[in-house]
């Protein structure tokens, strides 16, 4: 399951890139952003994924969206989710917050 969270999380991230990108065509771009949203609203992985995304080794931009997502998720889910599913992120945000980021000199100030 591990390596689905792994794959599905670097597809995110590419998308995140994509849409963030000013290269790329706005079609492209919305497609992308559609497609992040449709995630952040039904994916059963959101919490998963958020934490993979927000590991220090994925750009800013992908970090922040990891922990969007998180933030969606204990938002609009907390009250349905399973105890295990609860215990899961409580813990995994924990050991975040415990570890830290960056330094505060070289991390974005969006992080």
């Amino acid at each position: 399951m591990s390596g689905d969270i792994a794959t599905i999380a670097q597809q995110l991230g590419a998308a995140v890139e994509l849409t963030m990108n000013p290269a790329i065509p706005m079609e492209q771009r919305h497609q992308a952003f559609n497609q992040l949203e449709e995630f952040k609203e039904n994916s059963p992985y959101g919490s998963q994924c958020g934490f993979h995304l927000v590991a220090s080794s994925e750009s800013p931009v992908v970090r922040h969206f990891g922990l969007k997502i998180l933030e969606d998720v204990v938002k609009a889910r907390w009250n349905t989710m399973v105890g295990e599913e609860k215990v899961f992120i409580k813990d995994s945000l924990m050991k975040l917050m415990s570890s830290g980021t960056g330094h505060l000199t070289v991390e974005h100030l969006f992080i």
